[in-house]
């Protein structure tokens, strides 16, 4: 009969009419298919990328330390201009930066370095005598007696050591704290070496710097 509708017919949901904005292929569609609502499924998606934004952040490595980047052209440079130019691999040693301050040698490959010297950009030059611009390098901003010791070890191819880090040597006891002491005048520095291949005969080198000479002082352990 006309009008009259079964059951089955009177009882069957009618299928909800997609909204256009969610007709391509998208995270809402799918969310819309499976019955939320375009805010619950766009605050998910937010959430997701968020997440992933922060995962990335997390998972990205720190940038490069500039301090690996050997400044080698005012060594180089120096080297010429005192007639010895470098013929093998110039390198720094970029940990020992101080200020402008730069450690320097040159090195062949499965041998030490030599031509060890410090430099700073106003031209002051630092190598293992008594005629290098002492002064200027100790009485330099911020360094401390221990960092002088480390330096001052680097340039005479030397270990620093002080009471806590002396290994086992002779006359142990008589091995002291390094000092950096400045006066009017002056910058005098005090610190203890070893020198290979004597590694248990430990030395005392003492500097007096001043800004017309420097005086350097050896004095073995054994003889204080």
């Amino acid at each position: 009969m006309l009008g009259v509708h079964t059951m089955h017919e009177a009882v069957s949901p009618r299928r909800r009419p997609e909204p256009h904005s969610l007709r391509n292929n998208s995270p809402m569609r799918s969310a819309w298919k499976y019955g939320m609502s375009p805010v619950s499924s766009l605050l998910i998606i937010v959430l997701l990328v968020g997440s992933s934004h922060s995962m990335a952040a997390v998972s990205t490595p720190p940038p490069g330390n500039p301090i690996s980047n050997a400044d080698t052209a005012r060594y180089v440079e120096w080297m010429a201009e005192k007639g010895t130019p470098v013929i093998d691999v110039a390198h720094e040693n970029a940990a020992l930066r101080h200020g402008e301050w730069g450690f320097f040698s040159q090195r062949r490959e499965h041998q030490g370095p030599r031509d060890l010297a410090a430099l700073d950009r106003s031209g002051h030059v630092v190598v293992p005598s008594d005629t290098g611009d002492w002064y200027a390098f100790l009485s330099s901003p911020g360094l401390t007696a221990a960092g002088a010791l480390q330096r001052v070890a680097f340039l005479y191819r030397a270990r620093g050591i002080d009471p806590v880090s002396a290994p086992k040597v002779s006359n142990r006891e008589k091995v002291t704290a390094p000092t950096l002491i400045a006066s009017t005048h002056a910058v005098t520095f005090q610190g203890w070496l070893l020198f290979p291949p004597n590694m248990g005969d430990p030395l005392r080198l003492t500097i007096i710097a001043s800004p017309r000479d420097t005086k350097l002082v050896f004095d073995s352990a054994k003889k204080l």
